[in-house]
């Protein structure tokens, strides 16, 4: 159960800081658009007072890349959200599997003992304090139940 608990913050803990991540995301993207507009506005401006048709045809080739730029933009941002949003929607789905793991090592002889005797089949890939809880869960499920019995 402790490791569960462990586990459990360190999932909380990733779902924070991708939270985190989203939010600079946003600052960026939305500072990224700012400097764009500011750059496309400039540039129909100059446009609009220039005589020249040679400066007028470059000025709307800068115009139609900053455009694609824009959109290149608006996509990875979207993309990096969804990203995000998916792996927050996994630790979210990690954490309440954990958290039914730890309502069964709190509640659940027979899951305790299975745990145990997936320990004993499998030396090496379990650390002591793992074990260990699962004995000590097992231990006051047993003490409970002999409690409530002799009430």
């Amino acid at each position: 159960m402790v490791n569960s608990n462990i586990r459990r913050a360190q999932f909380e803990n990733a779902i924070k800081c991708i939270e985190a991540k989203k939010r600079g995301m946003e600052v960026n993207y939305l500072q990224s658009v700012d400097i764009l507009e500011k750059e496309v506005n400039e540039i129909e401006r100059r446009i609009e007072v220039t005589k020249s048709k040679v400066k007028k045809d470059i000025l709307w080739k800068q115009h139609e890349h900053l455009e694609e730029v824009s959109d290149r933009l608006d996509k990875e941002f979207e993309d990096g959200l969804k990203e995000c949003d998916k792996i927050i929607e996994k630790h979210k789905t990690s954490i309440k599997e954990l958290e039914e793991k730890i309502k069964m090592e709190r509640s659940s002889l027979e899951f305790n003992i299975d745990c145990l005797r997936k320990y004993k089949d499998n030396p090496g890939t379990y650390n002591m304090s793992q074990v260990l809880e699962n004995v000590i869960n097992a231990l006051e499920i047993i003490k409970e139940e002999k409690s409530t019995s002799s009430s």
